[in-house]
C-alpha cells in the first residue's frame, strides 16, 4: 500500500467522522418551489455519466426546477456535457488525502446553492464531500451508507437498478414531492 492511498484512507476517514452531522429538517416541497440555484453534480463512472448528459435527461432536470439555474459539475477527464455549461475538477486538484484543495472549493462553490443533487448511482466519494461543502439546506442522493451521513433526501431501492431506472425514480419522486403540496 502506497503512501498516498494510506493518506487518501485517512482523508476519508476523517471527513466522515467530521461531516456526519444532525439531519436537518427541511420542506421539501416549499424549499423546491423556492429553488435558485442547484448544483449538479455529475457522475465519475463514465457509463453513469454519458447517461446522465443526455438531453432528455438534462431537460428532465430543468424540467423539475424550471425557476432555477443548474450548476454542473463534473470530472475534467469526462467528455464535455451537450448544451450546459460544466465546471470541471481534475484529480491533480485534489489534495494527498483526497480532499479538495482550497483553491478548487473556491471556484467550484463560489456561490451559495438551494439544492445539491448527486447523481452517481456507484459511490463517488468526490461527489460526497463537494455536496457537504456546498452547505444547501437540501442534498438528493441515491442510498449509500456513506451519503446517508451528509445528505438529507435518500433515494434507495431494493434490487440495484439501472442509471436510467434510478433516475426515472429520483424524477419522479422529487416532482412528486412538489405535487403533494
Amino acid at each position: 500500500m502506497s503512501f498516498q492511498s494510506i493518506a487518501q484512507n485517512l482523508g476519508r476517514r476523517w471527513f466522515l467522522r467530521s461531516a456526519h452531522h444532525e439531519p436537518t429538517v427541511v420542506a421539501l416541497p416549499a424549499q423546491i418551489v423556492r429553488t435558485q440555484r442547484v448544483l449538479v453534480l455529475l457522475p465519475e463512472n463514465e457509463l453513469e455519466y454519458r447517461r446522465a448528459v443526455q438531453q432528455k435527461n438534462l431537460n428532465s432536470l430543468q424540467a423539475l426546477f424550471p425557476q432555477a439555474r443548474l450548476q454542473l459539475i463534473k470530472q475534467k477527464s469526462l467528455l464535455p456535457a451537450t448544451i450546459i455549461p460544466c465546471k470541471e475538477w481534475d484529480p491533480t486538484e485534489l489534495d494527498y488525502r483526497g480532499l479538495p484543495s482550497r483553491e478548487m472549493k473556491k471556484r467550484l462553490l463560489s456561490e451559495s446553492f438551494d439544492i445539491v443533487l448527486d447523481l452517481s448511482l456507484s459511490f463517488a466519494f468526490i461527489n460526497l464531500v463537494l455536496a457537504h461543502q456546498a452547505k444547501a439546506p437540501i442534498k438528493i442522493g441515491f442510498a449509500d451508507p456513506q451519503r446517508e451521513k451528509t445528505h438529507n433526501f435518500i433515494i434507495s431501492f431494493s434490487i440495484s437498478p439501472s442509471w436510467d431506472q434510478a433516475f426515472d425514480v429520483l424524477c419522479r419522486k422529487v416532482s412528486g414531492s412538489v405535487a403533494k403540496d
